[in-house]
């Protein structure tokens, strides 16, 4: 049984993943980095390109080649959220983000169809020594590697502090779209 923590207005799972499987996530998306663009910011905060891998992401269409592993923890997320027939997240689907040091998440909200609200479910594969903790709304949350956390970011304002270090904020995101 997963440790499930509420914190923040939202809830995380500890450990949703295991070493092995988190060492074999980090290398499929490290591999991808070459795929990826950087991440312009959206509501006029400063641009935080820099050579290096700054802020990166790729969104992983349905067409896209995912390995197993992807398949294996989409289908333990929507096993335990009980999510049947799920509907896609506009715009951004699911996806693979890279956040280095000295980057961040804007503050933003994720695009919305319309009688939907956009929720998106977090894996945190690999996680900075300092920074990179999402804020959601107004409040900094306590999430550790491994963690799976709910962002209701159709709805909530959410961003990210500032990574520090060189460890690397790694995430894949699975997005839904759930009725009002």
């Amino acid at each position: 049984m997963l440790d499930k923590v509420y914190f923040g207005g939202t809830y995380a799972y500890k450990n949703f993943i295991n070493d092995d499987e988190r060492l074999e996530l980090e290398e499929w998306i490290l591999s991808k980095k070459e795929l990826m663009t950087f991440s312009r910011p959206i509501n006029s905060e400063e641009d935080q390109y820099t050579p290096g891998l700054k802020r990166h992401f790729k969104v992983l269409h349905p067409d896209d080649k995912k390995p197993e592993i992807f398949h294996r923890v989409r289908n333990k997320l929507l096993d335990l959220e009980n999510i049947t027939n799920p509907l896609p997240a506009p715009g951004n689907l699911d996806w693979i983000g890279i956040v280095g040091e000295g980057a961040y998440v804007e503050p933003h909200c994720d695009a919305n169809f319309p009688n939907y609200y956009t929720v998106r479910y977090n894996l945190l594969v690999s996680f900075p020594d300092a920074g990179g903790r999402p804020i959601y709304g107004d409040e900094i949350l306590p999430v550790e590697e491994k963690m799976l956390w709910r962002c209701d970011a159709g709805i909530v304002k959410h961003s990210s502090e500032i990574v520090k270090g060189d460890k690397l904020r790694i995430n894949l995101s699975y997005g839904f779209s759930f009725e009002f």
